[in-house]
């Protein structure tokens, strides 16, 4: 479902399933690519620590603080 949303120009969607299928590591690495990292940690149902840092982090790189 992930494949067919990121093909048919559904970003959000395509990182919100693959969160949802436990494939956090590729719905990072897409949400940095299209920068939806909001997205991205928007989707999250528990945040770690590891998780928010990594976000923080991207945040930090592009220097924007929200």
């Amino acid at each position: 479902m992930a494949t067919f949303c990121d093909t048919t120009g559904k970003r959000k969607e395509a990182i919100k399933f693959l969160v949802l299928a436990g494939k956090h590591n590729e719905a990072f690495n897409k949400a940095q690519v299209y920068q939806e990292m909001e997205s991205y940690a928007e989707s999250l149902e528990d945040l770690t620590e590891a998780e928010a840092q990594k976000i923080a982090q991207y945040f930090e790189g592009i220097n924007s603080f929200h």
